[in-house]
């Protein structure tokens, strides 16, 4: 467990951003009535 591994960097930053992406999208979905999500 290198934590200066590039590549291991990079694939925790793609993480973090699909993460960030999907939060923003749950709480459009929560705050936007009538999409189906409680």
């Amino acid at each position: 467990m290198n934590a200066a591994d590039p590549s291991l960097h990079a694939d925790h930053q793609r993480r973090l951003t699909r993460i960030s992406r999907v939060a923003r999208l749950m709480d459009t979905a929560i705050r936007i009535p009538g999409t189906g999500i409680r």
